[in-house]
């Protein structure tokens, strides 16, 4: 299960807990079967309890249930471990198999479980309808066709209340409407005599009768049975609960007609009683809020010591209880050595209490490498949970003061490194993972895949780390640091890195290009050198800067690029000025990366060329965000001439917004002939509220989709959906693994692509977009890879619907 904890948590616990309680109930109403067969026909007060206390364990498995799943759910968000928002699929060249069927099975389950309590409480709704109409038959009972009963029998009554212990006032009335005594109402009750049952029985007989009903009175049992129809209102979708519940209404009666033989010692009479009231029931119409429960004759087999016919043997009554008792213990047994076999729990001093299982995780996994040895000393002292979490709570707070977003960070660092570095162990606990955890993406990795011992250089602030794997079996070993040559050290030394140091508010925050683009204010555009024009050399320059708080270009270096390129981008970049990137409504500092794209143009004409330097894009919005920005948008006329030829289809725009949400440009990605100039037009007119960046107005880029229907005659923009709130998820069918480009092999680059995308409602990857890349050619094969992936659509209301989705593409080269 994957609890929600936020919007809607409290519907996907319940749905689990409803679902949980399938084999809750089923468990109890075997036990039950199980101690009712040792027990045979005899102690029927025992029966009874044995009976209520397993229709109590019904009612308080949900509650129990729901309680942990909530608590479990509130630690989960707690601790940091719940899923993100997005969708993300991390794709590693070659695929994984799919999963094992129970886990597609709990997959579809968890899917389905937002349905699950809307439909239970459309039944409890219905059964507790059907009581409140039983309840009502049940007064008019009382009230219509009644007559009090008078003379010798009303005298008779009152001596039997008092010789019994019934100090309430009871009625006794005669009606034609039951055919058994009665007992309607808790706080006024009322004894309902079938009509000629004073007169064709013997005194003895009517008087046992009487005591019985008597017995139900002193007992409650009228309100027991309400309490026990409302629980089978809640949980009517379990027929283990309606067997439970039936078997305690029969031992009720059991234990009533015992007290009655006990008061007045025959027992033959009392069964003729009932004989005679079985015979009317041959005639009569059964009523169904009679209290006399509808077994006369078994009860009677009861009164008689006749021995009733078991269901099952007390042998295989014993073997079941066996199971229901050794087969939970051992799964128990089993997950806990497997939990000791593979959590890698580091444990506490000798004779200190250890921390429950979640949170003890949590400190010798989600935190090993980045809690400081006092801090961890103080959480294994703390004795309660709402200390833990307490503690929980104020470790991260004490590092989101430091570095916003350091929670989240973190979290995306074990994923990371436990997608990437896992060998025979979680990635987390490699000497890479560990690293990465610390420090973060590497400044540069120098990668040497090949040879009998293939290791890894990685560059953080100037020093060194190198990786060895001396197996050849992915197993890299940390085997030198701080810049000590590899052949200087012998034996892996110890990681100094137990403390987890968040960025200081000196160093430049770390922002994507794309964002940065459009804090541009004024630029100068760098002119294409001519001695690389006469060469006919092209490229990408890549240039790290970092930006002042000022906005101001401060410090300038090449990343990558052609030689000939890199003085004409330097003399035209740092002349730039952005507007200053507020963190937490203050300016900082930013390091950036920014490329610049030199072209020539075609000269196989002969014709001259057309030399070109392009700058960076500006930043790229969603169109689902940009659809809720719109103020004004005409709708795109159906040309004629693409109606009379039959033409329909999807007209793609990329859009250029200015900052006072004005569409600036337009840009044809994709579309059928005769509608291209339709949607163009349109779009040029439309209008958006300006899109703000740190609280100022930018120009972005979009897209926009512009459909056309013959069976509308008109054109229609369409958004993607997203997923919840009634649209399910997509489920990924096929994927194709991504190549390495040359490029990026020849630099040993890895890293991770971010696209943004629409799944279709034919399940196709359409409208592939970049939203975060790493460059080297990998942006473009993460497209090409992502467009031939191949899903099962997303649903809305029973029909397929597009849906937006990020998808995550990794890329590592060892």
């Amino acid at each position: 299960m994957t609890p929600l904890y936020g919007q809607g948590w409290v519907v996907h616990v319940l749905g689990w807990t409803l679902l949980h309680f399938c084999w809750q109930g089923a468990a109890v109403a075997g036990l039950l079967w199980c101690v009712l067969g040792l027990m045979g026909g005899r102690a029927s007060a025992l029966r009874y309890g044995a009976s209520c206390g397993a229709l109590l364990l019904m009612v308080a498995a949900p509650v129990v249930t729901f309680w942990e799943l909530a608590v479990e759910a509130r630690r989960a968000a707690l601790h940091g471990t719940l899923p993100v928002v997005e969708w993300v699929i991390t794709v590693v060249p070659g695929g994984a198999g799919a999963g094992h069927w129970m886990e597609r099975f709990a997959g579809e389950l968890d899917r389905a479980t937002p349905f699950v309590p809307w439909i239970w409480m459309a039944g409890v709704m219905v059964f507790l309808l059907r009581l409140n109409v039983g309840l009502v038959l049940a007064r008019q009972m009382r009230t219509v066709g009644t007559v009090p009963v008078e003379g010798e029998w009303a005298g008779r009554f009152e001596e039997l209340k008092t010789r019994f212990g019934v100090r309430r006032v009871v009625r006794l009335l005669q009606t034609a409407r039951v055919e058994a005594p009665a007992v309607i109402g808790w706080l006024r009750p009322v004894v309902l005599m079938p009509a000629g049952c004073l007169t064709r029985l013997s005194t003895a007989q009517v008087e046992a009768l009487l005591v019985h009903e008597l017995a139900h009175i002193r007992r409650h049992d009228y309100l027991v049975n309400v309490l026990q129809s409302v629980a089978e209102a809640v949980l009517f979708y379990h027929p283990a609960v309606w067997w439970v519940s039936k078997q305690m209404r029969l031992e009720r009666e059991c234990r009533c007609d015992a007290l009655a033989v006990e008061a007045g010692g025959d027992a033959l009479g009392y069964a003729r009683a009932l004989s005679f009231l079985e015979t009317r029931r041959a005639f009569l119409q059964e009523v169904t809020l009679g209290a006399n429960g509808g077994v006369l004759t078994m009860r009677i087999k009861r009164l008689l010591g006749v021995r009733e016919r078991s269901v099952a043997s007390q042998g295989a009554a014993f073997a079941l209880l066996a199971a229901v008792i050794v087969l939970p213990g051992g799964y128990w047994a089993t997950t806990a050595r497997a939990e000791r076999n593979t959590a890698h729990v580091v444990l506490a001093q000798a004779g200190s209490e250890a921390a429950p299982a979640p949170y003890q995780r949590w400190v010798d996994q989600d935190v090993l490498w980045i809690i400081a040895p006092e801090e961890k000393a103080a959480f294994l002292s703390l004795k309660s949970d709402e200390e833990r979490d307490h503690f929980i709570e104020q470790f991260w707070s004490r590092r989101e003061a430091a570095q916003s977003g350091a929670k989240a960070e973190h979290y995306r660092r074990i994923a990371y490194a436990n997608a990437h570095f896992a060998t025979s162990q979680p990635g987390y606990l490699s000497d890479r993972g560990h690293l990465y955890i610390v420090m973060g993406r590497p400044e540069s990795i120098d990668s040497h895949p090949a040879g009998a011992a293939p290791y890894e250089v990685w560059r953080y602030g100037g020093k060194d780390y190198a990786f060895v794997d001396g197996c050849a079996c992915g197993d890299y070993r940390l085997k030198t640091f701080a810049g000590k040559p590899l052949a200087a050290v012998a034996q892996k030394p110890k990681v100094q890195m137990a403390r987890f140091e968040p960025q200081t508010a000196q160093t430049p925050q770390r922002i994507s290009g794309g964002v940065m683009a459009g804090q541009l204010i004024s630029r100068v555009d760098p002119v294409y050198p001519a001695e690389a024009k006469s060469q006919r050399i092209e490229g990408t320059v890549v240039l790290r800067a970092v930006i002042s708080k000022e906005g101001t270009i401060e410090n300038l270096q090449v990343v990558s690029g052609p030689k000939e390129l890199m003085g004409s981008s330097i003399d035209a970049v740092k002349q730039w000025t952005y507007k200053p990137y507020l963190l937490n409504g203050e300016p900082t500092e930013v390091d950036t990366t920014i490329t610049v794209n030199y072209t020539l143009g075609d000269t196989a004409s002969g014709a001259p060329g057309k030399e070109s330097v392009r700058l960076p894009a500006v930043k790229s919005v969603p169109s689902s965000v940009m659809a809720g920005q719109l103020v004004s948008h005409p709708p795109p006329v159906y040309p004629p001439e693409a109606k009379a030829k039959g033409i329909q289809g999807a007209v793609v725009l990329r859009a250029l917004i200015t900052r006072e949400g004005k569409v600036k440009g337009v840009e044809l990605m994709s579309m059928p002939s005769d509608l291209d100039r339709s949607a163009i037009d349109a779009v040029l007119q439309w209008v958006y509220k300006p899109y703000l960046l740190n609280g100022e107005p930018t120009e972005v880029q979009t897209t926009i989709t512009v459909n056309y229907t013959l069976a509308d005659e008109h054109a229609t923009v369409t958004e993607p959906k997203y997923i919840g709130n009634g649209v399910s998820s997509p489920i990924l069918v096929h994927m194709a693994g991504p190549h390495y480009s040359e490029e990026a092999k020849k630099a040993n680059i890895s890293g991770d692509v971010l696209l943004s995308l629409t799944v279709d409602r034919n399940g196709d990857a359409t409208h592939v977009r970049v939203v975060r890349g790493i460059g080297y050619g990998l942006d473009e094969k993460a497209i090409e890879a992502v467009k031939q992936y191949k899903f099962k659509p997303a649903m809305q209301d029973g029909k397929p619907v597009d849906v937006a989705l990020n998808i995550q593409v990794d890329f590592k080269i060892f």
